[in-house]
């Protein structure tokens, strides 16, 4: 399977693993990372991924992180 934008942008920032423990310990059932790609639009992907507030990293953690997401998509660099 292909890496997406949004796995590259974790993986380099060392977040994949602390993004899908907080991804799968929001929703209800097993959330793929595939199934948050192909649902939600991709400047969404972090801001409509689960409660920052409600994770062991902080609402303002998650915050910085969707920033930086928003200037890596807004300069295409990942």
């Amino acid at each position: 399977m292909k890496t997406s934008k949004l796995e590259k942008f974790l993986i380099n920032r060392n977040l994949l693993e602390k993004f899908e423990n907080n991804m799968n310990g929001y929703h209800s059932y097993h959330f793929t990372m595939n199934e948050l790609i192909e649902n939600e639009p991709i400047d969404n992907q972090i801001m409509g991924s689960f409660k920052w507030a409600r994770t062991p990293e902080g609402k303002e953690f998650w915050r910085g992180v969707h920033h930086k997401w928003m200037e890596c998509l807004d300069n295409e660099t990942l």
